[in-house]
Formats: C-alpha cells, sequence, structure tokens
C-alpha cells in the first residue's frame, strides 16, 4: 500500500514517495515535533507479519542507530503505526553518487569522496558493524559535497560462516528478473535475503547471499564468513568505478560476472587515464585483492591511507629553476620556502595527530569504558580533545563517562586535584581553585586539596553531585588521626544517628605504637582499665583477668608477640591478637576512646564497597604494613577493610562488635556487622582510636542489636497482591551473553575479572566485576 501525502504516521507526515526498495519504499516526510525533514522507510504490509523479514528490520535500526558520525546517515526513530512498521532517518539532501560515477572523476574529487566514505566505514567497523552493499547507489553527496552512506540494512554484526557453492548461485541467477532497458542482467541481478543480528542465527538460511553482485566480494559471492574487510573490496570497486567511469568486473551473465569476481584482475586504469597517482592505484588494487589477508584489514586503516594521499598531493610544490633566474625574489623565496616548509611540517604533524585521535584513540576509548577504567578511557578522551575538539563521537563519549559536579571547599581557595581510585599511581589532574562546577569521570575518583595554612587532604569524599570538604588549618589534627564531618549514620536503627564531626586514625594501631603502651606500663596500671573483665558472666578479678593477657613465651602482650616484642620487621605492621578490653585500655591512655558502630561507619562510608576491597588487603597469608594496600577512605584513612578487623565499643548481647574483615576473611566481611566474645584474642583482632571534642551521646554508646526479620508470624496476601508484587520483578528472559573483557592478576591473592552482560532491556551491555581468590576459595 504506498501511502499519499500528508497521510499521517504519528507525528509524522507524509510529503512524498522517494524511492523503493527490496525492504519497502521510502517516503520523504515532516517531524512535526521538531519541524524537520526525514526520510520514512516502512516495510511493506504484505510480509508485516513475516517474522524474518520483520526481524531484519529492527535489526537494520538497531545497526544504523549504533553508528554515529558525519558521513554516516543517522537514524531518529523506529515505530510501528497503523499496523506499519517504519524506520526515520535523516533525509539527506543531494545526489546518488551513481550519477558521477558514469565517467571518470578528477583526482581530488576521487580522494574528497573516498576519504569520506572511508572515514564512515572506519567508525562502523568500530563498532562491530559491516556494511555488506557498499555501491554508488547508498552513498549520498549532500549540497556541501560530503558522502553520506546509507542503507545500513544489509549490515550484520560478523558471525557465524554460511556456505554455498557456485552451482547454487547460478541457479538463483537463472531465475533473476528481466532487466529494466538498458540495463545488462548482470546489473539488474541482487541477490539479497535477510541477514542476522547476533542473538537470532536462525534468521539467515544456509545457502543465502547477501549483496549487490558487481559489488560483492570473493567471500560474499562464495557465501563465505565476512567481515569489515567485504566492506574494504567493495569500497575498491567503487574506487576504481570513481577513476575509471566503469566497474572492474563484468560478465554476460549472474555466472560470469561471479567468475570474474573470483578469479579475475581489473583492467589496467592506465588503459583509461594515465593521471592516477601511484599511491592511489596501490590502494585501489590493495582494496581488491582476492584475499581477505591481502586488503586493509578494516576503513580505519583504509582511511589512514587516503588521508596520506591526500596530504602528500596538497604539500606545495617549488620551481627551483625559475627562482635562479630571478635572483631578485631568491631571499624571500627562500625565507617564504622555509616558512612553508615549517607550516608543512606542522600540518603533517597536526594531520597525525588528528587521525591518531580519530582512528586510534577513539576506539581505545570506548574499549577503555567498556572493560570499566573510565578513568583512562576519560584521560584519552582529554587528549584526543587537543586536535578534534569537536568531533560530535568524542563529545558524546565525554558526556558518557563523566557527571556534572559542584566542588566546594571551606574555607573557600582549595586546589582540587584528582586521580583514579583503583590506579593512585597515575598522575594527579589539577580540576581548579574551588567553588567549581564541572564534570568529572564516573566512577570513584581520588581527590587531594591543597591550601597555604591548611593540612593538605587526600580522600574520596562523598558520592554525590554536590561535594564539599572541610580544611583543617595546620597544626590542628591530633598526630596520625584525620578529621571526619558530622553526618548521619543507620547502623541497627530504623533512623538516622546524627554524630558530630571527630578525629580517628589514619591507620590501625601498629605494633610499635602498642609496644610503646606496654613500655609505659599499660598492663600494670589500673587507671587505664574502666570496664569491669567479664568472662561467661563472671567478673574477673583484676589479678586473675591480666593475668590471660600473655604473649606466646609468657610474658603480658598481644597474643602474637614473643619475649614481650613483636615480631622482627612488623614494626608498622597492625598489631593484633588483642581482645576487646586491651584495645580499650590502650585507647584510654592514648588519649581517646574505641569508636562507637556509627562512627566507625561514618568514617568508612561503606558504599564504596566494590571499590575499597580491590585495594584492600583481603585474602592474603598474614597482615601488611599499614598503608601499604590503597584502600583510601572517604576522610583520608586506611585499611577499614581488610588488615585486621577492627574492635569497636558497642555491645551486642555478650559480645563486642569487631568490624571491617581481616586479611584472611573473604571480602564480604567488609560490610559483615561481625562481633566476638571480648576476651577474644585472635590474631586477626585489631583496632583504631577515635577521638571527639565534646562528649559521646549516650545514644552512641548503647548496645546494637543485630537486624533481625521474623515472617514466621506473616499473613500471605492475595493473589491479586501478589501479582503486583510479581509484576515488579517481571523481565524478559533474554541471553546474558556474559563476555570478560578484562583481567586483573596484579594482586597477590586476588584477580578481578570484568565482565559485561546484555541487559534484559535495549541490549545495552552493562560491565560487573568478579573477584576471584586464588586459593581456590569460592568467588565474590
Amino acid at each position: 500500500m504506498s501511502l499519499q501525502p500528508d497521510h499521517k504516521l504519528g507525528h509524522y507526515t507524509i510529503v512524498g514517495t522517494i524511492g523503493r526498495g527490496g525492504m519497502g519504499e521510502v517516503y520523504e516526510a515532516t517531524d512535526t515535533r521538531l519541524n524537520r525533514k526525514v526520510a520514512i522507510k516502512i516495510l511493506p504490509p504484505e510480509i508485516t507479519s513475516d517474522a524474518e523479514r520483520r526481524a531484519r528490520f529492527e535489526q537494520e535500526a538497531q545497526l544504523a542507530a549504533a553508528v554515529s558520525h558525519p558521513n554516516v546517515a543517522t537514524v531518529y526513530d523506529v515505530g510501528e503505526v497503523e499496523g506499519m512498521t517504519f524506520i526515520v532517518m535523516e533525509k539527506v539532501s543531494g545526489d546518488s553518487l551513481r550519477a558521477l560515477v558514469e565517467k571518470p572523476l578528477p583526482i581530488d574529487r576521487v580522494l574528497d569522496i573516498g576519504a569520506g566514505i572511508a572515514a564512515g566505514l572506519s567508525r562502523a567497523h568500530r563498532a562491530g558493524v559491516v556494511h555488506r552493499d557498499l555501491k554508488p547507489d547508498n552513498v549520498v553527496l549532500t549540497d556541501e559535497g560530503q558522502p553520506k552512506i546509507l542503507d545500513f540494512g544489509l549490515g550484520k554484526i560478523v558471525q557465524e560462516a554460511r556456505t554455498v557453492d557456485l552451482a547454487a548461485l547460478s541457479q538463483m541467477a537463472a531465475v533473476a528478473p528481466d532487466p529494466s532497458p538498458g540495463e545488462s542482467k548482470a546489473e539488474a541481478t541482487t541477490l539479497a535475503s535477510d541477514s542476522e543480528p547476533l542473538a537470532s542465527p536462525q534468521l539467515t538460511r544456509a545457502g543465502q547471499v547477501v549483496g549487490t553482485l558487481l559489488y560483492m566480494s570473493p567471500e560474499q559471492v562464495e557465501a563465505k564468513p565476512v567481515d569489515a574487510r567485504t566492506d574494504v573490496f567493495s569500497f575498491g570497486v567503487l574506487l576504481y568505478e570513481m577513476l575509471a567511469g566503469q566497474r572492474p568486473f563484468e560478465g554476460d551473465s549472474a555466472l560470469g560476472s561471479m567468475t570474474s569476481i573470483l578469479r579475475d584482475d581489473p583492467p589496467p586504469l592506465k588503459t583509461v587515464r594515465e593521471d592516477v597517482p601511484a599511491e592511489l592505484v596501490a590502494i585501489m588494487h590493495r582494496c581488491l585483492e582476492k584475499s581477505p589477508d591481502a586488503r586493509y584489514q578494516s576503513g580505519k586503516a583504509l582511511h589512514e591511507a587516503l588521508e596520506d594521499v591526500k596530504a602528500r598531493m596538497s604539500a606545495p610544490h617549488f620551481g627551483l629553476g625559475v627562482l635562479l633566474r630571478r635572483p631578485a625574489v631568491l631571499v624571500s623565496a627562500v625565507v617564504a620556502a622555509l616558512l612553508i616548509v615549517a607550516a608543512g611540517v606542522w600540518f603533517a604533524l597536526h594531520t597525525a595527530r588528528v587521525r591518531w585521535a580519530r582512528n586510534e584513540a577513539l576506539p581505545e576509548i570506548e574499549r577503555l569504558a567498556e572493560v570499566g577504567d573510565r578513568d583512562a578511557s576519560l584521560r584519552l578522551a582529554r587528549e584526543a580533545a587537543r586536535y578534534i575538539s569537536s568531533d560530535p563521537v568524542l563529545e558524546q563519549l565525554q558526556r558518557d563517562l563523566t557527571f556534572p559536579v559542584v566542588i566546594e571547599t571551606d574555607p573557600p581557595g582549595g586546589e582540587i586535584f584528582i586521580t583514579s581510585y583503583e590506579h593512585p599511581d597515575r598522575p594527579w589532574i589539577r580540576l581548579g581553585i574551588a567553588p567549581l562546577e564541572l564534570a568529572v569521570p564516573f566512577c570513584l575518583n581520588r581527590f587531594r586539596i591543597e591550601k597555604p595554612a591548611y593540612e593538605t587532604f587526600e580522600g574520596t569524599g562523598t558520592v554525590g553531585a554536590h561535594i564539599r570538604f572541610v580544611l583543617v588549618p595546620e597544626g590542628q589534627t591530633p598526630p596520625g588521626m584525620v578529621r571526619v564531618p558530622a553526618g548521619g549514620v543507620a547502623f541497627g536503627r530504623p533512623d538516622l544517628l546524627e554524630v558530630e564531626s571527630f578525629w580517628i586514625d589514619r591507620y590501625e594501631v601498629t605494633n610499635a605504637r602498642f609496644k610503646e603502651f606496654v613500655d609505659a606500663g599499660g598492663y600494670r596500671s589500673r587507671e587505664f582499665w574502666r570496664e569491669p573483665i567479664v568472662d561467661d558472666g563472671r567478673e574477673l578479678s583484676w589479678d586473675e583477668a591480666v593475668d590471660r593477657f600473655r604473649d606466646t613465651t609468657g610474658r603480658r602482650g598481644p597474643a602474637g608477640w614473643e619475649l614481650g616484642s613483636y615480631p622482627e620487621g612488623s614494626s608498622y605492621e597492625p598489631v593484633g591478637g588483642v581482645s576487646w578490653y586491651e584495645a580499650a585500655a590502650f585507647a584510654v591512655w592514648a588519649g581517646g576512646s574505641l569508636p562507637t558502630v556509627f562512627h566507625w561507619h561514618r568514617a568508612a562510608a561503606q558504599s564504596i564497597f566494590s571499590d575499597i576491597i580491590v585495594t584492600s588487603n583481603f585474602g592474603s597469608d598474614g597482615p601488611a604494613t599499614v598503608g601499604s594496600y590503597q584502600g583510601l577512605g572517604p576522610w583520608g584513612t586506611y585499611d577499614m577493610a581488610g588488615n585486621v578487623r577492627e574492635w569497636c565499643s558497642n555491645s551486642v548481647g555478650d559480645m563486642r562488635y569487631i568490624l571491617g574483615g581481616a586479611w584472611s576473611e573473604p571480602v564480604y566481611m567488609y560490610r559483615d556487622p561481625a562481633a566476638a566474645k571480648p576476651l577474644d584474642r585472635s590474631l586477626t583482632n585489631g583496632f583504631r582510636c577515635m577521638r571527639t571534642d565534646s562528649a559521646v551521646p549516650d545514644e552512641a554508646m548503647v548496645a546494637v542489636e543485630k537486624a533481625v526479620y521474623d515472617f514466621s508470624g506473616a499473613e500471605p496476601v492475595d493473589d491479586d497482591i501478589f501479582e503486583i508484587f510479581r509484576g515488579v520483578y517481571a523481565y524478559d528472559p533474554t541471553d546474558l551473553d556474559p563476555q570478560i573483557e578484562a583481567v586483573d592478576d596484579s594482586a597477590q591473592h586476588w584477580r578481578r575479572e570484568t565482565v559485561t552482560f546484555k541487559a534484559a532491556y535495549g541490549g545495552e551491555r552493562v560491565p560487573a566485576h568478579l573477584f576471584l581468590p586464588k586459593n581456590g576459595e569460592p568467588p565474590y
């Protein structure tokens, strides 16, 4: 059914017919919402019910929409109205390349058109899309002369091989439709069939060929697997046609044309014209190699080769003999020549950098983002922006990689630096002087704030659209501590408990620091031991209690020490093997206290769970020097995840909380609200201290019971309500298609795999991280 002018398809109004193809009719229309001209391709109603053709039509939209480039016609929309399925595309004003290739084109015109087409193919190939039907009819030259590739309807994600013999092809050719007047049967024969999206291999039947015969590659003719190199061959045919005004392969029949493509070399260009540069002839011959391995491997390499020829041909030429006959202008000419040479060198370097940015940097930026390294991706994008700042693909990538934030410091004027959380060895990037409103990498970042007369701050800060750092004047920070700002914490509570700002140790208490407590009479002075020491409900006497706190040789000290001291070489490892009572006594001696669970959680901000465990000491053979792992907290703490688990002041039943997990425990223990008997002296037990400027509120010191939900007495909901609940979790089952994108084996005990999955809605690939212990424990 042909549509008449003024027919409505949603908010699109038909203006007139543009043409008709194997996939349906194409109309010019007006987008009434955006007031712009568009082209609409409609699947014919008589085959709307054909699942294969419909699937191919939807695939055309998906593939074309994935390719955004100035040399590729843009896809705007896809929809269904009145039983008609349609795709809305950019309406390109201009003439088909078919009208131009009836005679040879000027060399500079060939280079301009060819480089534009190759640039579009390069972008498509980076997205994994192969056109498979590149020909003059599918290239339009805009009114400004810019080539645009149309109709990626025959494109496909490269998949399994398809095989067919020449006998089958000749049989297909024998039933080809009669040619139109002035057209040979070989020209009229188009062996086109349905192609398949990645997830639906059934859409292509064995023995089918896709493409327009006279522009097919040898592997298309033989129905072998195709990839980007197929488009390179078709481009070679197109290039030959632009240079010679005729096609390189001809035959009296479809079978004759197939044979020519498979066996013949094209007629030498010099028989038609002699002004084609040798390097351009070489490009054309390489594109038309019968073996895919001998061709350019993608549009990227082809585009680079054409740009090189353009740059060399545009370089100025000098006639030295003319200058020597006119000495009066020789000096000026020499100066001018030097300037031109300098400009040429600059131009060549700039051209090379632009080519690097478009052809190498852009695909690498996308790859890094896909494997989860957004920091490296954005760093490369910043470098590429020096040469192609207005490139629409780069601009979109930068938007995808960042999110807008407002960064403030109190007082204002802090100098802000940023770097990767997972890769702290990368150079710091200066953002500017606060307050700032800008975009930062869409991932967890490390910030450093510098301001004269104030302590330098390093931490992650809060995660959100508004980040505020409070700077501490020099000399006001207690030694070895960091400031944690006030905030609300919900630990075992239905509401938030607001805690005032406080100080907490940057690192866990070390063996060397605990030895100072021992040498100062820590185990002999009752003034530090302010809590009754209880064992199974019985309060112990002072002498009986302290007598239990002995090392492996019977001296008083942590359980893992010998002869009253720590093992050699472990001075700056966290002290372990201490009970809750010993940790509390040390805190009193040091002028502070053990943190409450609320203060500990405020300092840890466990929302950064998946990032901090990658850079913390889990799954190893023992404790590590404090700060040697890069597990940084929001306010500058280290090792709150892993290394040793840390005693807190609050009780739960007859136990005390001990948080953060230890080196020998699985990573989920970082968030587990673990507790232990206060007399437990496991070697994994350590601690850090806190200080407050005012008394700790009583409600922060109370016993905190673990939240346990008892559903045994709950009444089941009725069927209607259950269906509502089930609908919340409903989704269309799809193949997740997991793919391992990267493996990080740098950690001693853990391997991290970056895996991408296909989302249930939209088909976007989303990343996830798997943490696999090298000792064979279950993954987390």
